[in-house]
């Protein structure tokens, strides 16, 4: 049964718990009479096929009428619009086909008299469809006032004294304002498959690229590189992102409101495109967001308009546009050396005066460390017992930016890896003494900019020392 079926039969039911009668109020004054009911009878207000519609015009009153047209019946135009506004062609399309069937399962009055259409709110009508089809055939609906019992309104074809109740459902579709026609949807993009990233709030900048090559050693190539606010380049974590978007701050989809008179250029919006704050994506499919966010309207939203085509201003809530506010070092892949334990020979782990040598001999087949031979300082060590080592050192991670100039040091701790292809070059992972907590990490060419927990490193080489004990 579709919606509009069963809306009609529950309408039904209830104009039968209703005791089958509708009261009408007659304008002479006399005692109000029963109107019987006749059911099972199908009343046609309206029946043309939607592709020989050219024009439907909805009357509401003097100053509130909605006029639709179309050269073919399936792309529909609606008349006095703002510039900018996209037509919904969807919920058109519903609305052209509910107008072009109208029908009824009630008779109130098969032949009323002129002068009782008043009292049905027919003379004159609270509201009309005129329907005009591709021959230059009209046809004329007249809708009345709600029935007494709530079920529907009366209603009448403009040239019959046949009075009959239409569903709510459809009447209420003849006072379907415009706004609810416009398409309100923002360009999507698919995050997951994303090209370019960049945001501004206020003073910070975020920018993301298509990655560069990642290191020899590299576990998971990134698929963009944050490029700034930071003095280096660092992979971004999509699965980060993908969190932010997901739990936190979903791209908006849709605009909350239009605001066709505003012009964009009025600096209490805040839209100046060179100081706006300002969302940028782009993916591989060609799908493009790009926003530029002013001022607040004071009750929770913020004035927005698109950065790369003309459209008018709208409004979007705040947490719309919430993930311009993340602090870009969130988004940054923290892991300081993720490199897969099959592509490294060698690692030598260097803190003052003490030094230890790890090492794995590749037998079998290359992905399959089980049978592979790994010593720390000449002594065998278990692959699993090996593995599990490397798994806290690859798993020392970035907790903050420095936020203070230290005196130029050497470092307290270097950790070399060499790669088990001869002539790549080795990647050195080197702590720089901060403070008593953390120290400044950075591997390979990178900048000194981050800081990793004093524990993380101090965990590794003290089970690092625990196992070579264990297995000497």
């Amino acid at each position: 049964m579709t919606r509009k079926n069963r809306s009609l039969f529950i309408a039904l039911i209830a104009l039968a718990a209703a005791a089958a009668a509708l009261i009408a109020v007659k304008k002479t004054g006399k005692e109000s009479e029963t109107i019987p009911e006749k059911q099972d009878k199908t009343i046609i207000l309206s029946d043309v096929p939607v592709e020989d519609l050219r024009s439907v015009i909805l009357e509401r009153g003097p100053q509130d009428t909605l006029q639709l047209y179309s050269n073919n019946g399936t792309e529909w135009l609606i008349d006095d619009v703002p510039e900018h506004f996209r037509v919904k062609d969807s919920s058109v399309y519903q609305l052209v086909r509910s107008l072009a069937r109208m029908r009824s399962f009630t008779q109130v009055e098969p032949n009323a008299a002129k002068k009782d259409l008043k009292d049905f709110g027919l003379r004159p009508p609270r509201a009309s469809v005129t329907l005009r089809d591709k021959d230059g055939g009209e046809t004329l609906i007249e809708i009345g006032i709600p029935s007494p019992s709530g079920a529907g309104f009366f209603a009448r074809k403009a040239d019959s004294q046949e009075i009959a109740l239409l569903s709510s459902m459809t009447a209420e579709s003849v006072f379907t304002k415009k706004e609810s026609l416009r398409d309100m949807s923002l360009p999507a993009v698919q995050p997951q498959k994303l090209t370019g990233f960049s945001y501004r709030y206020g003073n910070v900048r975020m920018l993301a690229e298509p990655a560069g090559r990642p290191h020899a050693f590299s576990m998971f190539p990134a698929t963009l590189d944050i490029v700034a606010p930071f003095q280096g380049r660092y992979p971004l974590d999509n699965s980060e992102l993908a969190a932010i978007l997901n739990e936190e701050y979903p791209l908006p989809l849709e605009a909350r409101e239009y605001l066709d008179d505003l012009n964009p250029e009025d600096p209490q919006l805040g839209l100046d495109p060179e100081t706006a704050d300002k969302l940028y994506m782009v993916d591989s499919d060609s799908g493009v967001l790009s926003l530029i966010i002013g001022a607040s309207d004071g009750r929770g939203r913020r004035y927005a308009m698109l950065g790369d085509r003309e459209d008018s201003v709208f409004l979007l809530d705040e947490k719309d546009v919430g993930l311009i506010t993340v602090d870009p070092f969130r988004l940054l892949n923290k892991f300081v050396f993720l490199g897969s334990i099959t592509k490294m020979s060698r690692i030598k782990v260097e803190q003052g005066n003490q030094t230890w040598v790890l090492k794995r001999e590749e037998f079998g087949e290359p992905d399959d460390i089980d049978d592979d031979q790994f010593t720390i300082n000449n002594t065998r060590v278990e692959p699993k017992d090996f593995a599990s080592l490397y798994q806290k050192f690859i798993g020392i991670r970035w907790e903050g930016q420095a936020e203070k100039q230290v005196k130029k040091q050497a470092p307290e701790i270097r950790i070399t890896v060499t790669h088990s292809t001869p002539g790549v070059e080795k990647m050195v992972v080197r702590f720089w003494p901060y403070d008593k907590m953390y120290y400044l990490v950075n591997a390979g060419n990178q900048p000194i900019e981050f800081l990793a927990g004093r524990y993380q490193v101090e965990r590794f080489i003290e089970d690092m020392k625990a196992l070579a004990a264990l297995t000497g």
